[in-house]
């Protein structure tokens, strides 16, 4: 059998430097500029935005991790991702050039995850009302999750390395496991925010988001126990084959016509056309502590009383807290969807079925006829969840335009689980911000808290460019990932009408009555 060469990696990144979507944009995120890009990080910020109106036109995003594989090529993955690399690494043919020594393993023993995919952010609209005491936005995007997880060592070293390796041949692994998510949708959303205390020094407000949910593509498998080895071929032996002697296996599939139904109009969005569809939410709070508001106030003669000044941040910290994607899409369209459940002893996996696979469908036949499945063995219903997450932000303004933010993303769902995934995240972003320009370097601890590393962003008036994951991007360092987003947008701000307070307002005195005796 040849050799795999993660033929699951090199396929994802084929197909996502085509179809490019996103993740956290911890570099644009915590900003008080980001518009509807802050709202999918927490739908709070839909509400007391710096914007009267803000139109997102286009954003995306790409991100890849593992913690099986560090990159030690000559050229970058986002060169390979975009197809820049240089003619020096190209065959006579042009195909990029690549080596078994240009990715290292990392042995340790434990289970191995590959994560990848993305986000296209599309037209978005936020607008803030009621003196900016109510924030209403809707959105639109379409979202790409690869997710291999708890994949046992011999299985990611047989999927790299291939089967043709002598000290891979006529060993027994026993109990291996693997579970793999593949998941595309579109996801149209509105978020409503508003403030709910507005008393002085302290301020809440909250938001939530809903969300309709329309599947496009899913393929998913698990594998909770086999035993395996592989073996050469009698007649033939540079040939090899995988024997599994015990499998037990569940996996499960839309095919290739549900992007052929694709229409972008509401009746297949909200409608039973499409492969999957469902709901989603998110919903978030943040509070602010604002000493200083006195300062930032003005005197409103018409309504009387004071207003803050809708153009500034009035904080000196606040604290975020969110619960992010709840909510699953339910795969039940009979004329795309199939699901099997696989007990099986002495399947053989054979280079015959396997070896000249053109599409998603003809790996799908080979695998139905290696493990002999029939039509009346599947169901043609199964549900994929989508990344749960809790989010906790704080955000703190250090003196004139400079800020120190703290992150903390964290997975809810299990490796095993049939969902999409975001790795969990901890990262501390300083950042420069001021209306037309910022710039931003957050410091990360990414895949789980199990490698290091810095970023880079900016604002460029109506355009946002960066990356979370600058060194892996670059390959400045020996790299477990990439990630890289850019967006455009056009910005309305808020303008000053009234005329700010010539001193500031003294606090309100207790009143104190005189003794008698």
């Amino acid at each position: 059998m040849k050799q795999l060469k993660l033929l699951l990696t090199l396929y994802l990144l084929y197909q996502t430097a085509h179809c490019a979507k996103a993740q956290h944009w911890l570099g644009a995120a915590s900003s008080n500029y980001a518009g509807t890009n802050s709202v999918y990080a927490n739908a709070a910020n839909v509400v007391d935005s710096r914007h009267k109106v803000y139109l997102n036109l286009a954003a995306h995003d790409f991100s890849l991790l593992t913690n099986y594989i560090t990159w030690n090529a000559p050229y970058s993955l986002m060169g390979v991702v975009t197809n820049s690399v240089g003619p020096q690494y190209r065959s006579d043919r042009g195909l990029i050039i690549f080596k078994d020594s240009y990715w290292q393993e990392r042995l340790n023993g434990k289970p191995k995850r590959f994560h990848t995919g993305g986000d296209l952010r599309g037209p978005a609209l936020l607008v803030s009302l009621k003196q900016n005491k109510i924030g209403v936005a809707i959105s639109t995007r379409g979202r790409y999750f690869l997710n291999l997880t708890d994949v046992s060592e011999p299985i990611a070293r047989l999927m790299n390395l291939g089967t043709d390796r002598p000290d891979f041949q006529n060993v027994k692994y026993t109990d291996q496991r693997a579970t793999l998510n593949v998941n595309g949708y579109i996801e149209t959303g509105l978020s409503v925010g508003a403030v709910i205390v507005d008393d002085q020094e302290y301020f809440f407000k909250v938001g939530a988001t809903l969300k309709r949910l329309t599947g496009m593509y899913n393929a998913h498998a698990r594998v909770e126990d086999a035993d395996i080895e592989v073996l050469v071929e009698r007649d033939n032996p540079q040939r090899e084959v995988i024997q599994a002697y015990n499998l037990k296996a569940s996996y499960g599939y839309t095919t290739e016509g549900s992007f052929d139904s694709f229409a972008p109009t509401p009746a297949f969005l909200f409608g039973r056309q499409a492969a999957g569809a469902g709901w989603g939410v998110d919903l978030g709070v943040v509070f602010e502590y604002r000493p200083n508001i006195k300062k930032l106030s003005f005197r409103d003669k018409k309504r009387g009383g004071l207003i803050g000044d809708v153009t500034k941040n009035k904080y000196k910290f606040k604290i975020g807290a969110a619960l992010n994607d709840l909510g699953a899409i339910r795969y039940n369209n009979p004329a795309y969807v199939n699901q099997y459940n696989v007990d099986q002893r002495d399947v053989v996996f054979s280079y015959r079925l396997f070896n000249n696979i053109k599409s998603s469908n003809g790996a799908i036949t080979a695998l139905n006829r290696t493990l002999g499945v029939r039509p009346e063995n599947k169901t043609t219903a199964f549900s994929s969840g989508l990344p749960t997450t809790l989010n906790l932000s704080f955000d703190y303004l250090w003196k004139n335009n400079l800020y120190l933010s703290a992150v903390w993303i964290q997975n809810l769902r299990t490796a095993t689980s049939l969902a999409m995934q975001q790795p969990s995240v901890l990262a501390v972003v300083p950042r420069w911000e001021r209306k037309w320009g910022e710039v931003s370097a957050p410091i990360s601890l990414i895949d789980n808290y199990s490698a290091l590393t810095v970023g880079l962003a900016g604002r460029f008036g109506p355009l946002w460019v960066g990356s979370d994951n600058i060194l892996g991007t670059l390959s400045l360092l020996s790299s477990r990932g990439l990630d890289i987003f850019f967006g455009l947008s056009v910005p309305i701000f808020h303008t000053r009408t009234l005329k700010p307070l010539s001193c500031p307002v003294p606090m309100a005195q207790p009143s104190r009555r005189k003794r008698r005796f």
